[in-house]
């Protein structure tokens, strides 16, 4: 293996991260709480949450109206209980996905989906004057989407994003750069369950490129002990320029 990933919010650019999870609400219990913990004593994540409610906010807007029966929203606030209700003084720090016109009329199929897209949608747009952003998307034969990768070429950085990955308990998932011509380069295992950031060596980070393929092959614990996709590939894509 020769690149490592870290899960959201173990650095920089995790931290920014940690913020997008947090806005949009994909983050578990125990993960919130930490990020609300962090949010009175941290400014720099409590800016970054802050830029993160003004960015993704108005994509609210965009989403097409459709209203779930009556009904549905009955039976969800019978299931909650009161402290879960928060407080209107905090209402504004909600976040996104806590946001009752978003979901009346985002509705409720797909949600992860949803709030997948609004992260990548809001990281893989570079700001004025930086280089196109770089992405792609693995898909197995079903074409049924599998994984999606946003390249940060300013930080050699890779975000992960799986979206249908079904991994034996005995195997992992592992990311190749296929060069043309060339052999597979590793760039590290990845999470089958929740985005992650990666680090890239910048001589990889270099050959990242748009028309390069990216793979996805089921390894043993720890990665291919043979620096070779060992195990089948699951899915691939091909890098694109946005």
């Amino acid at each position: 293996m020769s690149a490592t990933g870290d899960p959201l919010g173990s650095d920089e650019g995790g931290q920014d991260l940690l913020a997008a999870e947090y806005v949009i609400g994909v983050l578990d219990a125990a993960g919130r709480r930490r990020a609300e913990a962090r949010l009175a004593t941290d400014e720099a994540f409590a800016r970054a949450v802050e830029a993160w409610e003004a960015r993704l906010a108005p994509l609210a807007g965009e989403v097409a109206p459709r209203v779930p029966p009556a009904a549905v929203w009955d039976r969800i606030a019978a299931a909650l209980p009161p402290a879960a209700v928060a407080p209107r003084a905090r209402a504004a720090k909600a976040g996104l996905w806590h946001s009752l016109p978003f979901w009346r009329t985002a509705g409720l199929g797909g949600a992860v989906v949803a709030a997948a897209a609004l992260v990548a949608l809001a990281v893989i747009l570079p700001p004025p004057g930086a280089p196109p952003g770089l992405t792609a998307t693995l898909m197995p034969k079903s074409g049924k989407a599998a994984l999606m990768v946003t390249v940060d070429r300013g930080k050699d950085m890779l975000m992960v994003m799986p979206a249908a990955l079904d991994i034996p308990p005995s195997r992992v998932p592992e990311l190749w750069l296929m060069p043309a011509g060339g052999a597979p380069r590793s760039l590290g295992v990845v999470s089958a369950e929740k985005p992650m950031m990666m680090k890239v060596p910048g001589e990889l980070m270099g050959a990242i490129a748009p028309r390069v393929m990216l793979a996805l092959s089921l390894e043993p614990p720890g990665g291919s002990p043979t620096g070779l996709p060992t195990g089948p590939v699951v899915a691939e894509g091909m890098v694109t320029q946005l």
